[in-house]
C-alpha cells in the first residue's frame, strides 16, 4: 500500500473533521450510583444511576429509574483537571437543600464514597489516593442530602 503525504493529511484532515475529539481532552462524565444494603451484589451497587456530561445541566433528574429507591449516592468523576460539577440536594438548582461542589485537581478518576463527608460550608482539599485522584470540594449541608441530590450543573473551569 503505497501512501503519500497527501493522501495520509487528507486522512487526518477527517478524522478532525469527523471526530474532533480524537487529540482533544477527554471531556468530563460523572457518574452517579445509588447505594443500599438492600441491593444485590457484593459492592451495595444497584447499577449505574446514570451518567451525565457538560453538555447539559440537569435541572431535574427525579424522573430517572432508581431516584425514588432507598439508599444514598456516591460520585465517580472523570474527565481533565479543572472539571467543576455542582450537586444540589433539591431540583432546578435550588441552594436550600445543600450542595456539593466538586473540583478536579488532576485528571485521575475522583470517587467519592460519602458526599457528606467534607467540612460545612467551607473548601476541603483532598490529596489523589491509591482510589481517587486529587479534587477539592465545597460543601453546604442539608439533612440527607446524599439520599436527595435531585440536579446539577457544570461549570467550565474553577481551578
Amino acid at each position: 500500500m503505497n501512501i503519500t503525504i497527501r493522501s495520509l493529511g487528507f486522512l487526518i484532515s477527517l478524522m478532525v473533521l469527523f471526530n474532533g475529539s480524537a487529540w482533544a481532552a477527554p471531556e468530563a462524565q460523572l457518574k452517579l450510583w445509588k447505594k443500599s444494603e438492600h441491593y444485590y451484589g457484593s459492592c451495595g451497587h444497584c447499577s449505574e444511576f446514570i451518567t451525565f456530561s457538560p453538555a447539559f445541566d440537569t435541572p431535574d433528574f427525579t424522573e430517572f429509574s432508581h431516584y425514588f429507591l432507598d439508599g444514598y449516592y456516591t460520585a465517580d468523576l472523570t474527565g481533565p483537571e479543572g472539571a467543576t460539577v455542582t450537586l444540589y440536594g433539591d431540583r432546578n438548582f435550588a441552594k436550600d437543600r445543600g450542595l456539593l461542589v466538586i473540583v478536579k485537581k488532576d485528571d485521575r478518576l475522583v470517587s467519592i464514597q460519602d458526599l457528606e463527608s467534607f467540612t460545612a460550608n467551607t473548601w476541603s482539599e483532598r490529596p489523589a489516593t491509591e482510589k481517587s485522584g486529587a479534587f477539592r470540594a465545597y460543601y453546604q449541608p442539608f439533612p440527607q442530602f446524599a439520599r436527595n441530590v435531585a440536579s446539577l450543573a457544570w461549570e467550565q473551569s474553577a481551578n
